[in-house]
């Protein structure tokens, strides 16, 4: 009994995930319009448990990049109001969500267009060329949670176009338009 014990307990420490969800923050990583295959690869790479990828693509304009990914990650589609939204039939993808239109629409559009088919409360806007680090979300992560009074609405970094909005800003903003300034929402710098 105790070697079981002990036995399943060392094989639970050695596939633990590198970050523990910190206070139960959800965040969802929205894209639009990715660069390139390798540009989804490197967000779902992200070592923090309680994320979501959804990536925000005009099929018409990328049928290369939609082939790919439904090809990868095993897509099936599903229509919803004004768009097609792919899910993976693998449960290891699940984290991944393809949301495609035929519309002529800007990058703003596209990311108000993640946003609805997102699940969770925090959305991090991620241009489309960037890489993040594997334990960048867990960052994030770990400033929302320590800030226990009220929330945050906001948070900024260094990087130009890199934000997280809470969905309640999201909502109030009327969706994702310039870069956020000092609001009188609360508000969160991470610097490096």
């Amino acid at each position: 009994m105790w070697q079981e014990f002990a036995q399943v307990r060392l094989l639970s420490l050695s596939t633990a995930a590198d970050s523990d969800v910190v206070g139960g923050v959800g965040i969802s990583l929205l894209v639009a319009s990715p660069a390139s295959l390798s540009a989804v690869v490197n967000l779902l790479d992200s070592r923090y448990p309680l994320s979501e990828v959804v990536v925000a693509l005009n099929c018409e304009k990328q049928p290369n990049l939609l082939q790919q990914l439904k090809l990868r990650y095993a897509l099936v589609a599903c229509s919803v109001e004004g768009c097609t939204v792919y899910r993976s039939r693998e449960r290891v993808y699940r984290r991944l969500v393809v949301v495609t239109t035929r519309e002529k629409v800007d990058s703003a559009a596209l990311y108000d267009l993640a946003a609805h088919n997102a699940l969770f409360d925090y959305l991090l806007r991620v241009p489309a060329d960037y890489q993040l680090f594997t334990f960048a979300v867990g960052r994030i992560a770990e400033v929302l949670a320590s800030e226990l009074s009220g929330g945050v609405d906001v948070v900024t970094t260094e990087q130009i176009g890199l934000y997280l909005l809470s969905r309640r800003e999201w909502l109030s903003r009327g969706g994702f338009g310039d870069e956020p300034q000092q609001s009188t929402s609360k508000m969160v710098r991470i610097s490096e």
